[in-house]
């Protein structure tokens, strides 16, 4: 339909098993639905290396990532995206997810609840980069944007970082 945009599915829902997954890297972009199992428990990617998942920021959204970090034990590389602010800042932080072998998280994010919820839900031991760009209005508004909240980031840190951290990037991305 002219003017309207139109959305891509990816089907996830037959991942159920170690043996039946070798997916290395997944690359999911702006415009794609993620179709989980029925129980997204079951998902299995044994075999993922490597997640940059792009994304405009809906309850559905950050509930779809949660349900493939929580499945991916091997992952070491992981570039998220979300844009835009969420309808509604009150979904509850589930239970938090390890990442093992995540060497590499790249975060850029609008919204603050995003930030939040990101931060509170992993720890990553392995932890060796961390970059982190806000994005925000160029006329410097701030409402609901997401910024620097140095208590959250140091208290991701302590929980991640055994050995610590090499690189660490902070940055700030302005948007029409």
């Amino acid at each position: 339909y002219p003017g309207r945009a139109s959305t891509a599915h990816f089907d996830l829902s037959h991942n159920i098993s170690d043996d039946d997954s070798y997916l290395e890297d997944l690359t999911v972009g702006f415009r794609v639905a993620v179709q989980l199992p029925l129980n997204p428990d079951a998902l299995r990617l044994p075999s993922l290396r490597s997640l940059h998942y792009k994304a405009y920021e809906t309850v559905k959204t950050l509930d779809d990532l949660r349900w493939i970090l929580s499945a991916s034990h091997n992952l070491r590389c992981l570039n998220i995206e979300i844009a835009r602010n969420p309808p509604s800042d009150n979904m509850a932080i589930r239970s938090s997810i390890f990442l093992p072998r995540l060497h590499s998280l790249s975060l850029n994010l609008t919204s603050r609840f995003a930030t939040k919820y990101l931060f509170d839900i992993m720890t990553c031991p392995s932890l060796r980069e961390l970059n982190f760009y806000v994005h925000g209005l160029a006329d410097g508004s701030t409402e609901g944007r997401a910024y620097l909240e140095p208590h959250r980031i140091r208290d991701f840190l302590v929980r991640s970082c055994s050995p610590p951290l090499e690189k660490l990037r902070f940055g700030w991305v302005a948007m029409d």
